[in-house]
């Protein structure tokens, strides 16, 4: 990834981002290619509902009934094909990513080893403090903060 793309940090549940992860994985692997406008038609929300969601500048998230469609629009035979195989140890992270300089626009494509790669670089992540799970339950704390470099 490009050294000069953008540095943020965000404060977003672990279940989140993986999910925002595992649906895109699911677009990038569905026959035919599923685009972030195609799925959105498919589970009737706005053109631009997964774009936004897999923007991670931004604050929107799947809620339980996108999910549902998500999963029918796929044809998964369990939630469990959605989901993480196993709890994830963290609620709430403070996470810092890089993204990419020139944001590619088009299909996504597997590497080398089939994965689909993230569309950003995880810098570091850190579980949330009681002081600042205090202070995010209270709309105290930013969701978002655009690091100079």
């Amino acid at each position: 990834m490009d050294s000069k793309g953008q540095i943020i940090e965000i404060v977003i549940s672990e279940l989140d981002l993986y999910l925002i992860d595992r649906v895109r994985e699911l677009r990038a692997l569905h026959r035919p290619y599923m685009s972030q406008v195609k799925l959105s038609q498919k589970i009737e929300l706005s053109e631009g509902y997964i774009s936004k969601v897999e923007n991670l500048k931004e604050r929107a998230k799947y809620n339980i009934r996108a999910l549902n469609k998500i999963a029918h629009a796929f044809g998964l035979h369990s939630y469990s094909q959605l989901f993480p195989p196993t709890l994830l140890p963290d609620d709430m992270l403070r996470i810092r990513l890089q993204l990419p300089a020139n944001e590619k626009k088009g299909k996504l494509k597997p590497d080398m080893s089939g994965n689909i790669p993230k569309g950003y670089r995880l810098i570091s992540k850190r579980r949330l403090s009681e002081e600042e799970m205090a202070l995010w339950n209270n709309n105290e704390m930013e969701y978002l903060t655009i690091i100079p470099h």
